[in-house]
């Protein structure tokens, strides 16, 4: 839906995003979170990211791992 390039991938264990030749726009990676599970909600943490792209029909959300939920929403970025 959103159509980012690729800039970086290191293995399994992280990937940079962009677009437009930018250098990232979205870093993602496992460093720190391999086997840890979900997190709890009583601490600090990111519980959740809502993403808008032009090309999204409707709502919809989803869940990692973690407990984190991304949510994709119709609308212009």
């Amino acid at each position: 839906q959103f159509a980012f390039d690729t800039v970086a991938k290191y293995g399994s264990q992280a990937v940079f995003l962009s677009s437009g030749h930018y250098h990232h726009h979205i870093g993602a990676n496992a460093w720190q979170s391999t086997g840890a599970g979900r997190r709890d909600p009583s601490r600090s943490g990111l519980a959740w990211v809502e993403m808008r792209s032009d090309n999204a029909k409707d709502e919809i959300s989803r869940e990692d791992p973690w407990g984190t939920v991304i949510r994709t929403v119709p609308g212009k970025a």
